[in-house]
Parts: structure tokens; C-alpha cells; sequence
């Protein structure tokens, strides 16, 4: 019988050997936090748990999750289970699955003005997420104020090519095949029955960039970090897309949903991480464990940024 081998985080700079055309990442050093991610996470969970103890009192941890994220089997559960038997106040924001971020960015809003918070507040956010944290701290200094972190995960800053193939017919020129294109029309179907098209149309270069420009130059008092990652192993069959993406950009590094040259953003420190597919951090699976994910990234922030809190 053969044993998968345990997910590691080293290994990140191997995305060339499988992936020979991805452009230039365009990420300075000084941006790459990666090995304070890796001797953080290779302390292993008892050091990760006892190391929160001095912040879960006053703490809420708040977990946004991305585009139809609330369609993936126990989304973010986990981590926020565990986050709350180590004495944290934890909670994953309510959220339209595929509605406008505008709306999301309201809802949260609204559910954290009607609920008894801590001090403190950490955002932690996959995907799409991230940009309605941005959104919202950018736009609501009394939440500002409260927040000592935003930890990003899998944040795009640039469009998803596979919505903009499926919702409007773009990338279809070439490598395209009648499969392919019968594929795409199922995935119209079931995004419209999803009441989706409204927020996957937002992930799209019509409009994706004017959302992040109003937000990727906004300057804080407390730490924003983002993960970005490539994988070669597809996991979860709706948030995951290792075939077309290869017929878009061949030979182009991804993580099953954005190019990897898609998830880097200027001015925010990254942890580059190898062999993660896009919904792995929400829901783990493949030897991957995202509870330890999440433990680890709050470490890094209660580590590097001590007096913040």
C-alpha cells in the first residue's frame, strides 16, 4: 500500500521545472516571507497552540470566505472550531454565495455590529474574500481601528481566466474542443441556478481591476499578508480547473483557479507555497492540513508583530 507523503510548505520555487512558461512573479525579497511560514509550521501543533496563548483572550478571529465559497463541504469549519476550544472568539462571516462583493461587504458589516465582539479583530479571508476585507476595512474606520491583521489566502489581484471563459466566451480561440465547450455550457447553468453570475462577472478583467485599484494602495497600521501557490493536483471538483487553465496558458504556473502571476500583489508581503490547490486552505484534503495552515499564518502575525498586539 503506498502512504501519501504529509503536505510540506518548503519546495515553492519548483513551480519552473513543472510550469516552464510562467511569467516573472515580480516579487521583491523583501516581499517573501515564506521561511518565517515554514520554521513556524515545522515547530509542529502543540508549539502552534501553546504559542497563542497570550493573545486568545481579547481576540476575535473572523474568517471570510471566497466566491461560492459556502458550496465547498464544511468550508473554514474546521479551523474556526479549533481556533475556539484554544479560547478564541471565532466566526465565519455570512455571506451571498456569488452576490456582488458590495453586498457581502454589508453584510459582514452588519453581522459584526450586531454581535458581542472581543477587543481585537484578525480577518483572516480565502479567495475573493480578501478583497471584501480590504473593501471593508478601507471604508470603516471604527472596524479599522479594532483590527491588528489580515491574513489573505489565495487573493487574486488579477482576473479569473475561467470565469471569463465560462460566463463570457473569452480564451475560446484556441484550444477548444467541442467537450470542452459543452463542459463551459453546464457550468453557465449552474452558476445561473446558483443566482452566481453576478459575483463570478466581478472576477473578470471587465471589472476585477477597478475593485482592486480601489483598495491595493490603501495603507494600514497593522499587518496585511497574502499565500499564493501552484498545484499540480486537482482537489475540489468545483473550485478547481487544472485542465482549462492549461489550455488557456500552457505550460503557466496555477493554483487550480488563478495563475500564479495572478496572486501577487505590490507592497503586501507573501508566503509562496508549493503543491496547494485553491480551496485546500478552507477545507484541507490530499495530506494537506489547513487547521495547522491557519494556526500557523496567526502565529506568524502574533510573532513578527508582538507589540501590535
Amino acid at each position: 500500500m503506498t502512504v501519501k507523503e504529509t503536505w510540506r510548505p518548503e519546495g515553492f520555487d519548483n513551480y519552473l521545472s513543472h510550469f516552464p512558461n510562467t511569467p516573472d512573479l515580480k516579487l521583491s525579497a523583501s516581499q517573501n516571507i515564506t521561511n518565517q511560514f515554514c520554521d513556524i509550521w515545522n515547530l509542529g501543533s502543540t508549539s502552534l497552540k501553546k504559542g497563542l496563548d497570550e493573545i486568545n483572550k481579547n481576540i476575535t478571529i473572523i474568517f471570510v470566505r471566497g466566491y461560492l465559497g459556502r458550496y465547498l463541504l464544511n468550508s473554514l469549519k474546521e479551523p474556526v472550531h479549533l481556533l475556539r476550544r484554544l479560547g478564541f472568539d471565532s466566526i465565519i462571516m455570512q455571506q451571498t454565495a456569488g452576490g456582488s462583493y458590495r453586498e457581502n461587504v454589508r453584510m459582514i458589516l452588519q453581522q459584526l455590529k450586531h454581535r458581542q465582539n472581543r477587543d481585537h479583530f484578525i480577518f483572516c479571508a480565502h479567495s475573493r474574500g480578501g478583497l471584501e476585507c480590504l473593501n471593508l476595512l478601507t471604508e470603516n474606520e471604527d472596524i479599522r481601528i479594532k483590527t491588528k491583521a489580515l491574513i489573505m489566502s489565495q487573493t487574486a489581484h488579477g482576473p479569473s481566466y475561467v470565469l471569463e471563459s465560462i460566463l463570457q466566451g473569452a480564451h475560446q480561440k484556441t484550444n477548444y474542443s467541442w467537450y470542452r465547450s459543452l463542459s463551459e455550457k453546464m457550468q453557465w447553468l449552474t452558476l445561473s441556478a446558483m443566482r452566481a453570475k453576478v459575483g463570478g462577472k466581478e472576477l473578470t478583467s471587465r471589472t476585477w481591476p477597478n475593485l482592486i485599484k480601489a483598495v491595493e494602495n490603501q495603507q494600514f497600521n497593522f499587518p496585511v499578508i497574502q499565500t499564493a501557490s501552484w498545484s499540480v493536483q486537482p482537489t475540489m471538483w468545483l473550485d478547481s480547473f487544472h485542465d482549462r487553465l492549461k489550455e488557456i496558458r500552457p505550460g503557466c504556473a496555477h493554483d487550480g483557479q488563478f495563475f500564479l502571476n495572478d496572486l501577487i500583489w505590490p507592497n503586501i508581503n507573501h508566503v509562496l507555497l508549493p503543491n496547494l490547490d485553491h480551496a485546500q486552505p478552507v477545507v484541507g484534503g490530499f495530506n494537506f492540513n489547513h487547521k495547522k495552515y491557519w494556526l500557523t499564518l496567526i502565529n506568524m502575525i502574533m510573532r513578527s508583530y508582538i507589540n501590535n498586539f
